[in-house]
């Protein structure tokens, strides 16, 4: 059963937080009647105890897109955004599975199939779409007790807070679990610590544009102390992939930008990741996003299930077209 959160209970006397966000010609007021009502709209369909953000569908249809858009363009990470909505939301969990090195010059050093490769923090920002150079601003003075009390209303911040419950504004709250799919993957936490709030604070002030690669290497650095057990979740390699194909890959191939790395489509299918279909490729969807060793070079959706989640339409020629064999 789900329980609504009592308003008062959690905000008390304290004054309702209301921010005004502006971006490309759109202006939301964060703090609007409008908006609270979305809010106990999503609290009556039990949105917002799920794990996953709402739908690009769904968030229209509650008036919170514009809002969101909005705290993202204030950062410049707009097209992230849209990059979230057209992929497989778990977009780094292959990187953070087996990340064994991230060097001050920004080279990540992971491996797949046994076999060590490397990206550049830079690659990344490229793939996702996020710019590659920083802004070179001075970074602002934050106040974290004031910034927290600002969006919640409570007199005092504990980073053992749990963001679910404490953040009234939907648009702001929807923002972070879009940000925490995107980069935090694996570290699957509802709790904010003070580089959370930073990064809220600056999608809703848009006085500073933080670097996107800055935040990848911090948060990998974390992710990398926090990893135990066998179990390779790396679907999401497998879609950042995919998502970087370009009109100039070699047959039948994808890769990361640089050709630092590359995966046949035989291997996809043999992982049971992808099938044929006209216009494109089915890609698979699982009960969980977990993958497994199978053999010594072989990985396979550890829970699969027969649905399917989405089309991936690219250039990648039909599988009856010729191409050239390749050793992973």
């Amino acid at each position: 059963m789900h329980h609504r959160p009592s308003r008062s209970r959690r905000h008390g006397d304290a004054p309702h937080p209301s921010y005004t966000v502006q971006a490309d010609n759109i202006m939301v007021d964060l703090g609007s009647q409008a908006t609270l009502d979305c809010y106990q709209c999503l609290l009556d369909r039990e949105i917002m105890s799920q794990a996953w953000p709402p739908s690009h569908t769904l968030m229209r249809q509650l008036h919170i897109y514009d809002g969101v858009h909005a705290l993202f363009a204030n950062i410049g990470l707009e097209r992230l955004l849209s990059v979230y909505f057209a992929t497989c939301p778990l977009l780094t969990r292959g990187f953070l599975a087996t990340l064994s090195e991230i060097n001050h010059e920004g080279n990540l050093a992971f491996r797949i199939f046994s076999i060590p490769h490397t990206i550049h923090v830079d690659q990344l920002c490229t793939i996702f779409h996020t710019p590659i150079t920083s802004l070179f601003q001075p970074t602002p003075a934050f106040d974290v007790r004031e910034f927290w009390y600002s969006i919640t209303g409570l007199p005092s911040y504990d980073s053992t807070s749990s963001v679910q419950t404490s953040i009234v504004h939907p648009a702001i709250k929807i923002a972070l679990k879009i940000i925490w799919n995107i980069i935090y993957a694996q570290l699957e936490t509802k709790k904010a610590d003070k580089a959370d709030l930073f990064l809220l604070c600056c999608m809703i002030t848009g006085s500073y544009h933080p670097h996107f690669g800055d935040i990848i290497i911090r948060r990998f650095h974390r992710v990398i102390a926090l990893r135990t057990g066998d179990v390779i979740p790396c679907g999401g390699l497998i879609s950042i992939i995919a998502r970087s194909l370009t009109p100039q890959s070699p047959l039948g191939y994808t890769f990361f930008t640089g050709d630092a790395f590359r995966l046949t489509l035989q291997n996809l299918r043999a992982m049971h990741m992808l099938h044929t279909a006209p216009g494109g490729y089915v890609w698979m969807h699982g009960h969980s996003t977990y993958f497994k060793l199978t053999g010594l070079d072989d990985i396979a959706l550890a829970d699969p299930i027969s649905d399917t989640l989405w089309v991936l339409q690219s250039n990648i020629p039909p599988p009856s077209r010729p191409c050239r064999a390749q050793q992973v």
